[in-house]
């Protein structure tokens, strides 16, 4: 992860898969103060609210400016139209008859709407100045479905910002779908980090120190006992470990 700050790093893009309380936004949180590199971090977590493609690609420019993108905000403020609808060929009969015309775009228009508004986006993502080279883009909370989101995401927001030199890529997410997203990143310029958890209970004794906490027994044996344990309970999971060690 540490490498994707270098300009000549041949990895445009990092899948960094997980479950719960495996370390993924933590990591990304670190890497945010270890990089003097410019890290846009953007969560994407669906089960609180899903965003639409204009909405993460506005974040983005609010991150690093939108005076960075001049073509992104003229193609934006172009699409914004209100949607008509006309009522023809309609007969009425009765008193007090109210007729409503309710028009709605498709996913199909909304996707190609989104298209068109990304195209513009990396045109100016391109052009970023070398102060803001290289950019690595994080995005959290991923998780594949067939919503529009996943569809424009995977079929062309990732293809296009790995063909950007000076662009790099992070998605953390439970599961990746190789059939999608990994499918149209050329194999050659992305890696996967499995997030497994750290089972070897010494790897935890520095942790412990930094925190100043107790581990209950009356010798180091059978505290290297209750830490295996605890360990071994939650399967070697950061989050719920470091939780259980921090109420100690």
């Amino acid at each position: 992860m540490r490498a994707l700050a270098a300009p000549d790093c041949p990895f445009h893009a990092i899948f960094l898969e997980g479950g719960e309380h495996y370390g993924k936004t933590f990591l990304l949180q670190w890497l945010k103060t270890e990089l003097t590199t410019r890290v846009v971090l953007i969560p994407i977590d669906k089960r609180r609210v899903v965003p639409a493609p204009l909405q993460l690609l506005s974040e983005i420019a609010t991150h690093l400016g939108w005076q960075h993108f001049p073509g992104f905000d003229r193609a934006m403020r172009t699409q914004q139209r209100p949607i008509q609808a006309n009522v023809s060929n309609v007969s009425v009969e009765g008193s007090y008859v109210n007729v409503q015309a309710i028009a709605q775009e498709s996913e199909d228009d909304r996707l190609l709407a989104a298209i068109r508004l990304t195209g513009a986006f990396l045109d100016d993502l391109r052009a970023l100045p070398d102060t803001l080279r290289p950019l690595i883009l994080a995005f959290d909370g991923y998780d594949a479905s067939t919503s529009l989101i996943d569809r424009w995401f995977d079929g062309v927001l990732v293809e296009g910002l790995c063909d950007i030199e000076h662009a790099r890529l992070i998605v953390c997410g439970r599961q990746v779908p190789s059939t999608s997203m990994k499918l149209r990143t050329p194999a050659e310029r992305f890696i996967e980090v499995p997030l497994t958890g750290v089972a070897d209970e010494q790897e935890w004794m520095q942790i412990i120190a930094s925190l100043k906490c107790r581990l209950p027994g009356d010798d180091d044996v059978s505290r290297a006992g209750y830490l295996r344990g605890i360990v071994a309970a939650f399967k070697g999971a950061p989050g719920l470990i470091l939780a259980h060690l921090k109420a100690l």
